[in-house]
């Protein structure tokens, strides 16, 4: 049987373990405020990392978009260029034949040796990067292809075709001669082929997206530009059983593509006469057709 005084002394070591208790707790407190705060902003931070790295990508996404819509348009710019050129005298819409020059040894060039084609002047971005073309005596990427109505200078829309495509951004296209050794030891010269003049580098820039003349210098400085550069010569006019090379009857251009063989020429393929039943052979001569030298 217990006593008063033992019972006492049960309830007084009673106490003193719960107020050891709540002693405890207090240390305890904001501990949990404290772990709730480093979370949020664990959470915060690869929210953050998350919503930079989706931006990134979406970026990345954009620029190959656009970089991969401006080569298209510069091809499209080539294969325009050269049906654009099947009519017309190459002799008109070349820069003119330059002196031999011997090339500068400082860049940027003070004063580019440039010349203008018969048909004139038309375009604002003749001779572009010529500044910096020592060999070329800044001709650059050459005159703008002009045929006298058209100015093939940030193209949107391909005028000419019977049904005008139009493009997800634009190409120019530009035209010099080839350069040569000059006559003299250490001098260059413009490339006139013995005054055949059936030989051109033409240049196609295309840009993505093109927002006009009027945009702002950021947008214009933040488009997508491709360059392509192609030599192009003009087709020797295919004689009766001539060998084929390329297309049938004509280069790698694909000039003259129904221009040779036995018989046949581009007006009775496109009117669906077989080749061969056609009014001449080899007659498909067009106003580019180079005769062979008699």
């Amino acid at each position: 049987m217990k006593t008063h005084s033992q019972e006492s002394t049960h309830c007084e070591e009673a106490r003193e373990a719960m107020s050891d208790k709540n002693r405890d707790r207090r240390h305890e407190g904001g501990f949990a405020l404290i772990l709730a705060i480093l979370a949020l902003m664990l959470l915060t931070f690869l929210g953050l990392t998350l919503a930079t790295s989706t931006s990134t990508e979406l970026r990345i996404a954009t620029n190959y978009r656009w970089n991969t819509q401006a080569l298209y348009n510069a091809e499209a710019g080539i294969e325009a260029g050269k049906r654009i050129l099947q009519g017309l005298s190459w002799l008109q819409v070349l820069p003119a034949k330059r002196a031999d020059w011997t090339p500068s040894t400082a860049l940027p060039l003070s004063a580019p040796v440039t010349a203008v084609p018969l048909v004139g002047t038309a375009g604002t971005r003749n001779f572009e990067m010529g500044d910096c073309d020592r060999q070329g005596n800044g001709i650059g990427y050459g005159h703008v292809l002009y045929d006298g109505t058209n100015v093939y200078e940030n193209v949107t829309i391909v005028p000419g075709f019977t049904s005008a495509p139009a493009l997800n951004g634009a190409f120019t296209l530009w035209v010099r001669r080839p350069i040569v050794r000059g006559a003299a030891a250490g001098t260059w010269a413009d490339d006139d082929d013995g005054g055949l003049n059936d030989t051109m580098i033409l240049t196609a820039e295309g840009i993505a997206p093109y927002a006009g003349s009027a945009s702002s210098t950021f947008a214009r400085n933040n488009v997508a530009r491709r360059i392509i550069e192609v030599s192009v010569r003009k087709q020797d006019t295919a004689g009766p059983c001539a060998g084929r090379s390329g297309q049938i009857g004509g280069g790698p251009e694909g000039n003259n593509v129904f221009g040779g063989g036995c018989g046949g020429n581009i007006d009775d393929a496109l009117k669906g006469t077989p080749i061969g039943a056609g009014s001449g052979a080899g007659s498909n001569t067009g106003p580019n057709d180079r005769k062979p030298p008699s």
